[in-house]
């Protein structure tokens, strides 16, 4: 079965405030709750999952609470890992960074978000707009749009963010054009990448560019860099290229 879409705006802040709001005044009051990540304040997941072991918190966002519990990454049709920042989403950004890429007056589109630091780095590098996409709402709400609102001023927010959760096959008709499409370790399940394909098709323009970061071999669920080129390729629609390669971190 798969997952319904769903669309989330920031809304300006008001009186009685929303949820994600709620989460970034309260993580800004306890010092564990937030920790530095290179250039970023970002929400400390160890903290997040200490509070989701609440009774209280647990029905609200029970499939993040599962995954805890499991001491999953992923568990199929339920939460695809969007808690942890994985290596390849810190490569990309070491990428990013040592090429001096611009998304100036660009769209980008963070697929795969998770706690949505490639977007956050592209607004950053002055992006026209940033859109963010995680499989599971309860990481927008708690890890993602905090880590945003923490980032960024509100103001831009407002005018330059959205947010879309969902399983990627509902979500082509929903995702906008983009100039940019930045996604880290997206490629570890194999029965995704035609899902994966056919996004990249739907939302990226004539003339755009997408950076995928990936591990060579996901072992255990079957992924791996040579099988998707493959498709990439067999597809006729692309051009592929490697452009950053790295050891560092695989025996760590």
């Amino acid at each position: 079965m798969t997952k319904g879409k769903e669309e989330i705006f920031i809304p300006p802040i008001q009186k009685k405030l929303p949820l994600h709001q709620e989460k970034v005044v309260e993580y800004q009051q306890d010092t564990t709750a937030i920790f530095s990540f290179r250039n970023f304040s970002l929400v400390n997941v160890q903290y997040l999952e200490e509070t989701l072991s609440d009774s209280n918190s647990s029905e609200s966002f029970k499939n993040l609470t599962t995954a805890i519990q499991m001491n999953s990454d992923v568990i199929k049709g339920v939460y695809e890992g969007g808690l942890k920042i994985w290596e390849c989403t810190e490569d990309l950004l070491d990428y990013l960074e040592k090429e001096a890429i611009s998304f100036k007056d660009m769209n980008v589109l963070d697929l795969g978000c998770g706690a949505g630091v490639l977007g956050i780095q592209a607004v950053h590098r002055e992006a026209c707009s940033v859109h963010f996409q995680d499989y599971n709402t309860e990481v927008l709400e708690l890890v993602t749009i905090p880590n945003v609102l923490l980032n960024m001023p509100t103001a831009d927010v407002e005018k330059r963010v959205k947010l879309f959760s969902g399983d990627w096959e509902l979500l082509e008709d929903m995702l906008d054009l983009y100039d940019v499409v930045l996604t880290a370790e997206t490629i570890y399940s194999p029965e995704n990448y035609l899902k994966l394909l056919s996004i990249f098709d739907k939302v990226t323009k004539p003339s755009g560019v997408i950076y995928v970061a990936a591990k060579q071999h996901y072992f255990g669920v079957g992924g791996n860099l040579r099988q998707f080129e493959k498709l990439l390729m067999e597809s006729k629609k692309w051009r592929a290229e490697s452009v950053f390669v790295t050891e560092e971190g695989i025996f760590d």
